[in-house]
């Protein structure tokens, strides 16, 4: 398509940072399409976390590749839609282009609107139910009834972007939905065909606790924030957990399962967008079996004005929609999404410093030791040597002073605390199997504290009290407290001190008690030398 100026409007930013008041508006030349590149005159673009990511830096050295850079994706014109990032131009801007197999052709009956959102909110949604093992859409086969896919699922945020196309999607597959969201889109969540909807500030929302007892066999986890005990308690046996918005915590607990062959499993989701994905996508749209839900529209000459307000460096901005200024439809913009860190969004490559990436390995290692698996040791063994050898491969030498280190940080700490409820709930309360699998824990030395953890979650409705726990927390009651190990460890160091101390004397001691006996020439020299001492005070 010819373009019919050489010109045209767009924002753009030329360094990192600066949130809305680093964009600018300029008047640009129109991109040139190369070999295998179409140009399109667009009508709507969708601004999403990833855009103001890309901004603050969090993305180099990928993204942006060079400055200027124009922000804004995916993007849609009269007749296509297209979703990766070009590496110099995005879609805020009246033109763009983009390789042609990678576009994707949008009938009349699907919006601009609808066309910009599907790329990036509705394939991130579609590609997290398959994750979780979901084969089929049909709503008769592949995961439903009859089969051995997930039949219940829970799809956080379910207001949001992803989580609104993934309760659709779930029901399209013919799964029992339950969804949380913000009070006011309770009834737009069910709406979408939730057949429960909790409102995630309330105790229940807040752990997921589905009003029907179910408990899931997939998770759509659209949300941030969320520690892996909160999912475990309502957890079916060898439920997944996908998470799209996965952290350094996320990827730990995701490789930990993997190594120790767990059932319930953490699926951290990178998008990979796959053209035959999103023309299904756009087909389900044009048959009406998948809708987006339009908050509000602006101008996208207002957009310039007003850039501030719908182009900002924040992490509640779910997903926005901009279209040409000939366009009644400027923005859309789904309910705000909790609070999000971007630690949360990025992955550990981008993310994890050599003190953190140790500390998980700390973590591990300590868990995967043979001495906490007895009834597995070959098994786990075999895991631990590989993880040690990965990180050798990876990072310099591993001390003890840093398992040392890592121990000494561990114990009392907030990761200590979630583990140690986390293994309650696992073990039912059975104290002994916990500790056998509890990494830096000792019995004797920590059953005191860990009780005074436990019985303070109980009160506060986090645990369940259980027969066996009771049992044993009476006989811990009943038994004095251990010795302080700092102060042991202080009292060690003492007498370790003086030990070197008497040691240094007696080596002295006994090197003189060995020296040979004097001669009699000797005793009568010093005589001699005794009596002529005396002689000379007598004058």
């Amino acid at each position: 398509m010819a373009a019919p100026k050489k010109t045209m409007r767009a924002l753009r930013y030329d360094k990192y940072g600066g949130g809305a008041e680093g964009l600018k508006h300029v008047e640009v030349p129109v991109p040139s399409p190369s070999k295998g590149e179409v140009l399109l005159k667009l009508e709507a673009a969708s601004i999403n976390p990833i855009d103001w990511k890309i901004q603050k830096g969090m993305v180099r050295p990928f993204l942006p590749r060079k400055f200027p850079f124009i922000p804004g994706t995916p993007y849609c014109s009269d007749k296509l839609t297209y979703h990766l990032w070009r590496k110099n131009g995005g879609g805020l801007a009246e033109y763009a282009v983009a390789p042609a197999s990678l576009t994707v052709a949008r009938p009349p009956e699907v919006s601009a609107a609808e066309g910009a959102s599907l790329p990036t909110a509705a394939s991130t949604a579609l590609q997290q139910l398959k994750a979780a093992g979901v084969s089929s859409f049909d709503g008769g086969s592949g995961s439903g009834a009859d089969s051995d896919g997930p039949k219940n699922v829970l799809v956080t945020a379910a207001s949001g972007g992803v989580g609104h196309y993934a309760v659709q999607l779930a029901k399209l597959a013919g799964l029992r939905v339950t969804a949380t969201c913000g009070a006011r889109n309770l009834g737009l969540v069910a709406g979408l065909g939730a057949d429960e909807v909790l409102d995630y500030k309330t105790p229940e929302g807040a752990r997921l606790l589905s009003p029907s007892g179910t408990r899931y066999d997939a998770v759509a986890h659209c949300a941030t924030g969320t520690p892996w005990s909160v999912f475990a308690p309502v957890l079916a046996d060898r439920a997944t957990v996908v998470d799209v918005t996965p952290g350094v915590a996320a990827a730990a607990k995701s490789f930990l399962q993997k190594v120790t062959f767990s059932r319930k499993r953490l699926v951290p989701l990178v998008l990979i967008p796959k053209k035959e994905e999103m023309e299904w996508l756009v087909e389900m749209t044009r048959q009406g079996k998948l809708r987006t839900v339009v908050d509000s529209s602006i101008r996208y000459i207002r957009l310039i004005n007003q850039r501030t307000r719908h182009y900002r460096s924040s992490p509640r901005l779910t997903s926005e929609l901009l279209t040409s200024p000939k366009s009644l439809l400027v923005s859309i913009k789904f309910s705000k999404l909790l609070e999000e860190s971007a630690l949360k969004i990025l992955g550990v490559e981008k993310i994890a410093s050599q003190q953190e990436i140790k500390k998980v390995y700390h973590k591990l290692a300590l868990r995967l030791h043979p001495d906490k698996n007895p009834r597995d040791e070959a098994l786990v063994g075999e895991a631990a040597n590989n993880l040690q050898e990965y990180f050798r491969t990876m990072h310099k030498k591993v001390t003890e002073a840093d398992i040392e280190e890592f121990e000494a940080k561990y114990r009392g700490s907030n990761s200590e605390k979630t583990d140690l409820k986390e293994l309650y709930t696992k073990h039912k309360g059975n104290m002994n199997r916990l500790f056998c699998t509890m990494i830096c824990s000792k019995p004797k030395l920590d059953s005191h504290r860990s009780k005074d953890i436990i019985d303070e979650a109980i009160g506060e409705g986090e645990l369940k009290s259980t027969k066996v726990y009771e049992k044993w927390a009476k006989k811990i009651s009943g038994m004095e407290p251990p010795t302080n190990p700092l102060e042991r460890r202080a009292k060690a160091e003492r007498k370790k001190q003086f030990n070197s101390i008497l040691s240094n004397i007696m080596s002295k001691c006994d090197s003189k008690a060995s020296s040979s006996e004097p001669t009699e020439e000797e005793l009568e020299q010093a005589q001699q030398r005794l009596e002529s001492r005396r002689a000379k005070r007598r004058k």
